[in-house]
């Protein structure tokens, strides 16, 4: 229970208690209570004994409009009403605890019941004293109410204090884990730069010096040479897209595409790589597939297709890959632009897989040096994480699938579409 409403539930407990009480012992026909601290100017009924009989139709009363409430308050003697009051209760009472007032006690009696002896009688002394104690009473229980409030409200900021120190200590264990990260994936980077570039220079070195003079030879160590740089050009524009990732500058134009214009870039690629592994590769497409035009960037979805078909020709070694096309027709908004639905491309391949614990960590930067066989990798290992961030600039996403190490793995992504049959295409812009 929240403190305001257990502090509630508390006082109206009270309230009730002190008038029930009174009620019965006086024999009252109505017994209303006031809580009041000096200074209040309007006093609420908080609780009343009403046995048989409607509450009273007035909640509040304003002092200043009664001035028979306002002297029976400074002091713990009754007063009666008289009928020019305007108050239908005949008896007023204030309360007090440590010599300071607490409540406002107001009390209606039976027809032909004399309640005069409230302040006429010996047993004046006897209601004096009952009051007196249900003063105490209800200081003690505000009191009691008000220490809980308080305790509780310490356990509370201890609890929060603990919770941040807890939160604290995580973030602290974060930031150390992604430094201990970034540090052994820059190791590595240095490391695939070093190897390639120490082969440009070697090859070129023995070239010049004269020590291969065989032309063909000569060919094949330029070549070795060109495809070192591409290697290493590769990897600086990996390290370049995750820096403007990370510090939120990455940014690209988006226009028409032509989905078979990506595809067959992608297929010249994929041919000589999966000839050289011995590897299958397959194309499952929809009809009319080369009218599709997608919205988006040319260059950068090429380089999410060749990241992905890399990788899955990279990890596998018996086998093939499987690049499967699929329209979904679900209309999207992107930015205040209403496009008419998405292109799924599947890329499946028969490789090594990655094992479940190790999948969670696939789109986290500088986590993918722990989550593969590190003997097949050759490269940044940014690439999913780069492509992911890239399709979310053109309104996709991508969603990575392995039943496990050794069962192959599946890489799905989407991307909208503003053409589908080759009819004029428009993107639809939304009022603001």
């Amino acid at each position: 229970m929240p403190e305001n409403s257990h502090r509630s539930f508390v006082g109206d407990a009270i309230w009730h208690q002190v008038v029930g009480n009174l009620g019965n012992t006086l024999q009252a026909k109505r017994c209303a209570v006031c809580p009041y601290s000096l200074g209040a100017r309007i006093i609420t009924v908080a609780a009343e004994y009403h046995p048989g009989l409607d509450p009273y139709p007035q909640a509040a009363f304003e002092l200043a409009s009664i001035p028979s409430l306002a002297r029976v308050l400074p002091t713990s003697t009754p007063i009666i009403f008289h009928q020019g009051d305007g108050v239908e209760f005949q008896v007023a009472v204030g309360t007090f605890f440590n010599d300071q007032p607490n409540s406002l006690l107001l009390l209606q009696f039976h027809k032909d019941t004399d309640f005069h002896w409230i302040i006429t009688s010996n047993l004046r002394h006897f209601f004096q004293g009952l009051i007196e104690q249900v003063g105490i009473s209800i200081g003690y229980a505000l009191h009691w109410t008000d220490s809980y409030q308080a305790s509780q409200q310490l356990q509370q900021v201890r609890e929060k204090e603990a919770l941040d120190y807890a939160l604290l200590q995580n973030t602290f264990a974060q930031v150390e884990t992604k430094s201990r990260l970034k540090g052994d994936y820059l190791a590595m980077i240095s490391h695939e730069m070093r190897t390639p570039l120490n082969g440009v220079i070697g090859f070129l070195k023995l070239i010049l010096e004269g020590a291969i003079t065989d032309t063909e030879e000569q060919y094949e160590l330029i070549q070795e040479s060109y495809d070192s740089g591409i290697h290493l050009l590769n990897i600086v524009n990996d390290v370049l897209d995750i820096a403007k990732i990370e510090s939120g500058k990455m940014d690209i134009e988006l226009s028409p595409v032509s989905l078979v214009q990506v595809l067959t870039a992608v297929e010249s690629f994929i041919r000589i790589q999966t000839q050289q592994k011995k590897l299958s590769y397959s194309f499952i497409c929809p009809d009319r597939i080369d009218t599709v035009i997608i919205w988006g960037n040319y260059q950068r979805l090429l380089q999410v297709l060749l990241n992905i078909t890399g990788n899955a020709i990279k990890f596998t070694n018996n086998g093939g890959i499987t690049i499967e096309i699929e329209k979904i027709d679900t209309p999207l908004y992107l930015s205040n632009q209403k496009l008419p639905g998405l292109v799924k491309i599947r890329v499946a391949d028969t490789g090594l897989g990655v094992p479940l614990e190790k999948q969670v960590h696939l789109f986290q930067p500088y986590s993918q040096i722990n989550c593969i066989d590190s003997s097949h990798s050759r490269g940044t290992g940014l690439g999913l994480l780069i492509s992911q961030n890239l399709l979310k600039l053109m309104g996709g996403s991508i969603n990575f699938f392995s039943k496990g190490e050794g069962f192959g793995s599946t890489v799905t992504f989407t991307v909208p579409y503003i053409s589908w049959d080759g009819g004029d295409y428009s993107v639809t812009e939304i009022e603001k």
